[in-house]
This record gives structure tokens, sequence and C-alpha cells, in this order.
């Protein structure tokens, strides 16, 4: 009686994790995401894998696992099939589940490669982020909704208005039926003749799951993005247990710390445990950003912009707080307004009916789909602000964008103002070129930085990290007490020295790319 596990990517690096958890015929994938440091080896914005050859590209780098079973037919070209199963780790495999800690991207990126049969385990309101992630997004598809392929000519073409919904079992609560209609929901001008195989989304309680011969628990945990959660996955040899990503000083830390406490009732074998910060002793919290920032904003004047990243909620709220305390409205990009108005289903405030949540109009010329569709539910609500309003009260306004947004900037054209950067930090080179054009941008227009936008940036008082700090996981691991600890999502040669400590009551092991581990 034996069980393997094998790490195709999240070792001795921060992000990408894909892992298999495989017990005699029966497997389950923990994770599927986008290592962005890999990818960027090779792709940027301007060259992409190329989707008319559907994996391939990405398997010929090395960028997803070899393995058979878990890709979607309709992204397998045939004739390219055998050098895909040349690979050394190349194996035929049947997955019953895949688990989703949480929904950013390096954690569920490549999850629209996976076959659409196979169900996904994640929480209610990952996948609310998720479904809100592909409606909005030009680049990122098919995590809830498939848009079917068929091979033309040696290539893959997408099938008009052919689709196929993904099995989601999800752990949370809320109101079903408005939560079904979301998930129903289909952000299309062309709505005629359109063929959907139809799976209903499964929403249960945090409770024990049963599929096949394993048994799960999503613990709900802190992070810097709502709805992660860790795994508890009762095998024959006994509990795995998968961290995700976490932490301990958030709007949710209660969560992660019921998730500690509960450790010491399982009975573990392996702990699959995060190592992002294991070093770092001090942190602040995302109450002491928000103070930090308070003191900052209640005795500003003029412009203000607020950039805390996409899908961070928590510093959504704290800004959305913030603008209350000091009399100010908060103006958001239509992509946040759609996933804000996403997660009012499981308890989140309704931008339609917070009076300080207000929207960006932008002076364009043709939406897209989703966007004509929200701007129908809440321009009759005079919730949009446009540039000249900005323009002629700028005191009343903290406007929330990023980088990516700056287009905003050449319609009000500010002479002036203060931008808090209250991001995270920068995980490659192309990000760190990224941030020098902001400083260009921002000094074009006369607006003061506050906040680390290069170096140190986990030191800003403006930014709370959302990983466990050194003291967190060291509490984690001697609450859990192993047989077998595995580091992930951590530089190994960086942070050796801190995981061996735990040598002396448990196997620490450090897996490679590809390699697989057997537990007996």
């Amino acid at each position: 009686m034996s069980l393997r596990l094998t790490f195709f990517d999240g070792v001795n690096c921060i992000g990408g994790n894909k892992i298999l958890l495989e017990e005699d015929d029966y497997a389950l994938i923990l994770d599927f995401g986008i290592n962005f440091n890999e990818e960027n080896k090779y792709f940027d914005e301007f060259l992409r894998p190329r989707s008319y050859f559907g994996i391939h590209d990405l398997y010929n780098l090395n960028l997803i696992p070899p393995l058979g079973g878990i890709y979607r037919e309709d992204l397998i070209i045939p004739e390219n099939l055998e050098n895909f199963k040349n690979h050394p780790w190349y194996r035929e495999i049947n997955p019953i589940a895949t688990l989703i800690s949480h929904a950013h991207l390096d954690h569920v990126g490549y999850l629209s490669y996976l076959h659409e049969d196979i169900p996904i385990i994640t929480s209610l309101i990952s996948s609310l982020i998720m479904k809100s992630l592909e409606d909005t997004s030009r680049i990122i598809s098919d995590l809830c909704l498939v848009r079917r392929k068929a091979q033309e000519n040696g290539v893959l073409k997408t099938e008009r208005n052919k689709f196929i919904k993904r099995p989601y079992i999800t752990f949370g609560n809320g109101s079903i039926s408005k939560i079904e209609e979301f998930w129903n929901k289909l952000e299309r001008k062309d709505k005629k003749n359109i063929d959907i195989v139809d799976k209903p989304i499964n929403i249960i309680d945090y409770e024990t799951y049963k599929i096949s011969p394993f048994e799960i628990i999503a613990f709900p945990v802190d992070h810097s993005i709502p709805g992660a959660v860790s795994f508890a996955i009762k095998t024959k040899i006994g509990w795995v247990v998968y961290t995700g990503d976490l932490r301990l000083h958030g709007r949710n830390k209660d969560h992660s710390e019921n998730f500690i406490e509960k450790l010491k009732e399982i009975s573990i074998k392996v702990l699959i445990c995060e190592g992002t910060h294991p070093k770092v002793d001090r942190l602040y919290t995302e109450e002491d950003v928000k103070e930090n920032i308070y003191n900052i904003v209640k005795n500003l004047k003029g412009y203000i912009i607020a950039d805390f990243g996409a899908r961070n909620i928590d510093r959504l709220m704290s800004f959305l707080e913030i603008a209350k305390e000091v009399g100010k409205r908060l103006v958001l990009t239509l992509k946040d307004i759609y996933l804000l108005e996403a997660l009012s289903l499981v308890g989140y405030p309704d931008p339609k009916e917070d009076e300080y949540i207000t929207f960006y109009k932008k002076p364009k010329g043709s939406y897209d789909t989703w966007e004509e569709n929200l701007l129908d539910r809440y321009d009759i609500q005079g919730k949009g602000i446009s540039a000249k309003e900005i323009r002629n009260s700028p005191d009343d306004f903290i406007l929330c964008m990023s980088y990516y947004d700056f287009h905003i900037l050449l319609d009000i054209l500010p002479n002036g103002g203060t931008y808090i950067f209250s991001s995270s930090e920068a995980f490659n080179e192309e990000m760190k070129i990224d941030q020098k054009k902001i400083e260009n941008w921002l000094n074009y227009f006369h607006i003061e930085i506050r906040g680390n936008l290069v170096e140190k940036r986990e030191e800003s008082p403006f930014h709370a990290s959302g990983h466990i700090h050194g003291d967190g996981i060291i509490k984690l691991i001697d609450y859990a007490r192993p047989e077998y600890l595995i580091p992930v999502h951590t530089e190994r040669e960086k942070n050796i020295d801190f995981f061996d400590q735990f040598k002396d009551f448990c196997k620490v092991i450090y897996p490679k790319k590809g390699e697989t581990i057997i537990i007996t």
C-alpha cells in the first residue's frame, strides 16, 4: 500500500503549482497554475502560445506535464502526439478531480487545458472569481465554460457557439438561485443557435466530500484573494494536507488560525506546505496597511490614485472603508465592479447598493458585451463617473487603477496628485520594467509616488503580503507533526536551512521537478 506524489512545478520557485497525487488507479491534481518565471522566458504580451496548436507549444517547452488522459481532446493534434508520448515522464492517468486552492493564476492559470469532464473542487468564492475573470478577459478563457475547438488543415479553430460547462463542486453557501443565475449567464452578443453541454454548479457546505477512495476536507484560509482553502485528503496510508497559499495577518486571519488548530486533531502522513517567506519575521497586517493609508489620505487634496493589484478584495475593502471615513467615493474599473457584483452573492458589498462605490465611464467607442450589459444595469443609477466629473471635483474621489488602466490619466489630464502603491513584490524582470514605465507616467503628470515601487516592496507600509511568515510556518508544522514534510512554492537554496530544522520529528523532502515520491 503506497501513495505517489509527483511535483510537476511549484518546486524551487514561487508559484506554478502542479502536483499529482496517485493511489492505486485513482489520481487527484492539486492546482494547475502558470509558472510565470518559466513562461516569461519564452513568451510576452506579443508572443503568446499559439491557441491553434492547443497544448503543444506549452508541452514542447516543458511548461505543462507530459501526461495522457488529463487534457482536452480538442486541444490535441494527433500527428503531434508521438512527440508527446516520447517524453520520459509520460504515462496515462485517469484523474478523478482537480483541487484548486485559490483563484490566483499561478495556481489556476492552466486549468483551461485540462479535460472538460474532470470535476473542479474548490471554494464557491474561487469559482465566482474564476467565472468573473473568464467573463471579463479577452485572454483568459475556458476556466468554467469551455469553447470547443475542431481541427482543420492541421490547426485548431474555435467552433462557433459550441460550449461545454466544467463540473464544479464548490464549498460555501449563499443564495443558490442567484448564484446559479450568475453561473448560467452567457456574456455573448450572439445568443442564437448556442449549443451548451450543461453541467450545473454543485454547492456544498464546508464538510467532508467523498470522491472514489478519497475523503476531502476544504479548510477556509486567509490569503490576498478571497476564497482560498487548504485541503486535507484522506488516503489509505493516512491524511495528506496541502496548504495552498495562506497567511495569518489579513482580514480573515481567523480562518488560517482555525485551520492550524484543526491540524492537531488529524494524524498527518504528508504535509505539502507553502514556504514563500519563511525567513520574514515581521510583516504588516492588513489592519496596519489600512491605518497607514488612512493617515495619508485624510490629509490629501487633489487626485488620489490607489493601485492594489487585481482581485485583492481585502485591499479594496480597506480602501472602501477609508473612502467612507474621509468622505470620498471609490472609483473602480468595470472589471472590479463585475467581480464585486459576483462576490455580493456571498456577502460582499453590492456595488449597486453602496453609495460610495462608483465606476469610471471610459470614452470608449465600442464596449465588450459584458461591459454593455453591466452599463445597462448600472447607468440608470448614475453610478458611472466621467473624466469631466473627476477633473471638476478631484477631491471627491479615490481612483482605483493599475498600470494597465493608465489611459485614464490621458482622459483626466491631472497636474499633480498622489499615487499610493499597495501591491505585491515584482517576481520577474518584466514586471520591474513595467515599474519603470509606471514612474514615467506618474512623473509626466507630476504625481507623487507613495510606497515602494521597485525594491523591497514587501517592506512597504502600504502592503500586506499574501503569505505566511516564518513564525506562522513553524507553528503550522509544529501543530501538524507530519511524518513527511514537503515544502513547495519556495526557493529551496534560500530556505533549506529553515525547513531542515524540522528533521528532528519528520522527514523533510525537497522534490525535483517531475520527480515522483513514493510514500508508504
